[in-house]
């Protein structure tokens, strides 16, 4: 009789293995459930790009408006400094045509300056528009 008492005690104990293993299992579950699911939910957004361009394009509207019209217009005012040996330096001009905005997903400068030529520079105006979808700038004459 004896020898049958360790039998039911190690079945007892895996018993009681297999029920601390479903309790834990299940306390695991209800403490980090929603933090998986949080974390499942943070690395589909970090690695779909479909889904990283879709909540890109709902936001980027607002982030534009949001930026100031002067920081705009002097990054393309630098631009045109760096990049543009034919005008005249101290004559452009930029600003911000308010009447196409960012939720046509497209901002407009006016740009005025002068075009070095000789013997005197030529007064030049265009409009820059920004694609914001693609980032193309298209420039046409006023």
């Amino acid at each position: 009789m004896q020898s049958d008492a360790p039998d039911v005690l190690d079945q007892e104990l895996a018993a009681s293995s297999s029920n601390d293993d479903e309790s834990m299992a299940e306390l695991r579950t209800l403490l980090l459930g929603p933090a998986e699911k949080q974390i499942a939910e943070v690395h589909e957004r970090l690695t779909d790009p479909r889904r990283q361009l879709k909540e890109v394009s709902h936001v980027l509207p607002a982030a534009i408006r949001s930026r100031k019209d002067d920081e705009l217009t002097d990054a393309l005012r630098e631009t045109l400094t760096t990049y543009e040996p034919r005008l005249d330096r101290k004559t452009i001009r930029v600003r911000r045509d308010g009447s196409v905005g960012p939720e046509q997903l497209k901002l407009r400068f006016i740009v005025h300056a002068d075009l070095k030529a000789e013997p005197l520079n030529v007064p030049v105006e265009f409009v820059a528009d920004v694609d914001l979808d693609s980032g193309d700038i298209q420039i046409n004459r006023l």
